[in-house]
């Protein structure tokens, strides 16, 4: 039965793409501006007649809007004449807006239909693993249309990771070509299209996708934050197309959508979001604005803005982390001591390593480090400080949670 559906749905795919029409024009002129005095012809398309009496009752030209796909035969039929057909003149515009041909009253050849090629854009192939550590040497290809793009999707670690692949609307989407791996029953996978929406998801040797789609307004790409401070953040995205304007929602970690705060009608790329509070986590997410259209949400990306002498909170560290994902604290008179102390927490001893530095954003100097326990207060005489952990691909609190525990700490500073 799936081999069954398999070759139907790529034969509709197909009749989809040959079918796709698009507006084309019969352009009429008149040589002294009075219209074509009664004369009139019809369009034929293939054989049937689009359009039947096309004519300007008045003026020097006039348009007729028709539809025709890529490939047509496009003609001309039962000519009418009418008082001066020596005036009259006519060309047919594809839907690029390139002339095909032109003639006179009586001439009957046009030639064939085309449409602009459907838009490209990126769709995601997102790949998961149930316990967190990668698909073990598993992989599969992506193939549109019959053309593979992608050879050996796979992920080496962790429980999530997107594959980037492009497609136009109405491309076939499919799988191929399995390789197995040690543990294939932990596999399984989403298609999304170029708007975000999923449209296939499956397991391990599932090859059925769905159909390639980009919407009229196609969302950013690669949204990234840096400069991280007490305050703001720089956010940087790859635009979906040719639009100028961003809207960006935020708000604390987890919150739902609809209920962040707005910053809309961007215009520039990259972007210093400012008004944050520090020592706090938030998610963030961004929105193409094309005018008269606006796309799906990309996101969210995640930050925590570096903490102050204030500062408490409580961490979950996760598979595959290192100084990239530390956690920063700068103390708010310029010269005093900052300090941590944690009540709570722990690494999977042997495998994941706890560091505290005396900078904020990971770097500077080692004041300590260690795996297992981190409880203790630990003193840094630079002003800022900073922890993170350097964790392997599996058995963290924020993957499997086989292992470690929550970080619990507060900040405090004092002078020298």
């Amino acid at each position: 039965m799936k081999k069954i559906f398999t070759l139907i749905f790529t034969f509709l795919a197909s009749i989809s793409l040959i079918s796709a029409q698009c507006d084309h024009i019969f352009r009429m002129n008149d040589s002294f501006g009075d219209g074509w005095n009664g004369a009139s012809v019809d369009i034929v398309v293939g054989t049937t007649t689009v359009v039947t009496g096309a004519t300007i009752t008045a003026g020097a030209t006039g348009d007729q809007l028709f539809s025709a796909s890529t490939g047509d035969a496009i003609s001309l039929a039962n000519w009418v004449s009418g008082s001066w057909n020596s005036e009259i003149t006519w060309e047919v515009l594809d839907g690029t807006g390139a002339v095909v041909a032109s003639g006179a009253y009586g001439d009957l050849t046009v030639g064939s239909g085309a449409c602009p090629p459907s838009p490209v854009c990126d769709h995601i192939f997102r790949m998961n693993d149930s316990f967190g550590d990668g698909w073990n040497g598993a992989s599969v290809d992506i193939v549109v249309g019959t053309t593979t793009v992608v050879t050996g999707a796979t992920i080496t670690a962790g429980a999530t990771g997107d594959q980037l692949f492009s497609a136009s609307t109405g491309d076939a989407i499919s799988l191929a070509n399995w390789v197995s791996g040690s543990w294939n029953s932990e596999i399984t996978w989403e298609l999304l299209d170029g708007g975000g929406t999923v449209i296939a998801t499956g397991a391990y040797g599932d090859v059925t996708g769905g159909t390639g789609n980009c919407p009229s307004c196609s969302q950013p790409s690669g949204l990234t934050a840096s400069n991280v401070t007490s305050s703001d953040a720089t956010l940087n995205w790859t635009a979906g197309g040719s639009e100028t304007q961003w809207n960006i929602e935020y708000g604390a970690a987890g919150y739902t959508q609809g209920t962040g705060t707005a910053v809309n009608a961007v215009t520039t790329n990259p972007y210093t979001l400012s008004g944050l509070s520090a020592g706090v986590s938030y998610d963030i997410y961004v929105q193409a604005d094309c005018g008269t259209a606006t796309s799906t949400w990309v996101g969210p990306v995640s930050i925590t803005t570096i903490g102050d002498c204030s500062s408490a909170g409580s961490y979950t560290y996760a598979d595959n982390e290192s100084s990239a994902n530390a956690t920063g604290f700068i103390a708010n008179n310029p010269g005093d001591y900052i300090t941590i102390d944690f009540s709570a927490g722990s690494t999977e001893a042997g495998w994941d390593y706890w560091f505290i530095n005396d900078a904020a954003d990971g770097s500077g100097n080692t004041i300590a480090t260690g795996d297992g326990d981190i409880i203790g207060t630990y003193e840094s005489t630079t002003g800022e400080i900073s922890f993170y952990v350097d964790s392997d691909g599996s058995f963290s609190p924020g993957g499997n949670g086989l292992a470690g525990s929550v970080f619990d700490y507060t900040i405090s500073c004092s002078s020298p």
